[in-house]
């Protein structure tokens, strides 16, 4: 294929694993984030039944208003900031970008904003900013449109481990070329060795999941509206929590097995 077509195929094999690997990551990675909002208690829904417009747009502009509300909520349950990404799936993506109409949200070139992988079709991809360009914006390309739709809120600091989420890989990716025995066929294997833990100040307070339902149902007059939704809990630990201390020698470790 080199000769006649100018293909190098084990440079596509590698930049293939490469992709598979990376997008198995991330999806582990953000089911973690999804597990950890939804055990936390830190979920709401958004529905155009419910949402207070008389028009398309003004009900659009209800669920850009629920998710600066989330934001601010995951700033109160972390103390550090409010939430600066938003993943979510290609429907909620294509509502968000009609808002860029009013210049609420910004859909800028790859050049802008980069994008993994840099063809911009990978299983999540940075397509835009709202809120004023102060919350990145990504698409979930895995996910079922029309059957699932969601929003995904975090807040992801400057330092490694501020995150609810910490992502934690000693071996990055590693390649290894083989002969096949058999059939004397060239083989490309990769792997990936990481670790994935929470965060010790609780996951669940750094991300916030949204339902999006209902979005085929059409205007009806008289049905209840509500301004701006309820957000949602907010449930922080006492401060008795943290002043508890652990005595030396007071452990019970005869409970501890190795193995098994």
């Amino acid at each position: 294929m080199q000769a006649m077509h100018g293909i190098d195929v084990e440079k596509e094999m590698i930049n293939t694993l490469t992709y598979e690997v990376g997008a198995e990551i991330d999806r582990q990675i953000i089911t973690e984030m999804v597990k950890a909002a939804i055990v936390g208690g830190s979920t709401s829904k958004w529905s155009p039944e419910t949402a207070d417009g008389l028009d398309q747009m003004g009900r659009l502009a209800t669920l850009l208003t629920q998710i600066t509300i989330e934001a601010q909520q995951i700033a109160i349950r972390t103390r550090r900031g409010n939430a600066n990404f938003c993943v979510t799936t290609p429907r909620v993506c294509a509502l968000l970008q009609q808002m860029s109409i009013n210049k609420y949200t910004s859909f800028k070139t790859t050049d802008a904003i980069p994008t993994v992988p840099d063809t911009g079709v990978g299983a999540l991809a940075k397509i835009g900013l709202i809120n004023d360009d102060s919350m990145l914006l990504v698409r979930d390309s895995y996910a079922s449109i029309g059957t699932c739709d969601y929003v995904l809120l975090g807040y992801k600091g400057k330092q490694a481990g501020d995150s609810g989420i910490i992502y934690c890989p000693y071996i990055p990716l590693q390649l290894s070329k083989v002969m096949q025995p058999g059939s004397f066929t060239p083989s490309v294997g990769a792997r990936t060795r990481y670790g994935i833990l929470s965060n010790p100040w609780d996951a669940k307070n750094f991300y916030h999941f949204m339902a999006v339902k209902t979005q085929g149902t059409n205007y009806r007059w008289g049905d209840p509206r509500s301004f701006i939704a309820d957000p949602s809990p907010i449930q922080l630990k006492p401060q008795s929590e943290f002043n508890k201390t652990v005595e030396p020698n007071t452990v019970d470790y005869s409970a501890l097995s190795v193995g098994g």
